[in-house]
């Protein structure tokens, strides 16, 4: 064998071998790849992360995490109560799925008052992964009428 074709000859095999091991190394991967480690089951309820009266009528109420529309927004699950007891008149689950606003009373027996502290509970707001709050309690302070105090 020539020289020549010695040198054509190991070039060729060195290809040929980088080609495979490369295909072997690839398809080795891809197999691993494939192997995986099953994800936990979240089972942590929605925690509150904040809670603001912005006004004599609304009151913010902020989750930890994304919570599910219908029981985000179902108005039996929200109870305000503190110098008075204030009535919820209806929630509304904002685009960020985390943040509901909730619309209240605003009469002088069921409205709130300025200054006032308040306790809102809330119960049965599920997340995404169906876990459901159960009795979660954050005070705030209340915006509205201003009461004058006789001493």
């Amino acid at each position: 064998m020539s020289l020549k074709k010695l040198i054509y000859f190991m070039i060729g095999s060195i290809l040929i071998f980088i080609s495979c091991s490369g295909d072997i190394f690839h398809n080795y991967e891809k197999a691993r790849d494939a192997i995986s480690i099953p994800a936990l089951r979240d089972t942590t309820p929605p925690q509150l992360a904040e809670v603001e009266a912005l006004s004599n009528n609304t009151v913010k109420v902020v989750f930890d995490e994304e919570v599910e529309e219908q029981t985000a927004q179902d108005i039996n699950n929200y109870y305000i109560q503190g110098f008075n007891r204030v009535n919820v008149l209806g929630t509304e689950l904002q685009s960020d799925n985390r943040t509901v606003k909730i619309t209240v009373s605003t009469g002088l027996k069921y409205g709130m008052y300025h200054g006032k502290n308040y306790t809102l509970l809330v119960q049965r707001v599920k997340d995404r992964n169906n876990n459901a709050i159960l009795n979660a309690l954050s005070s705030f302070m209340g915006k509205g009428k201003v009461v004058s105090e006789v001493l």
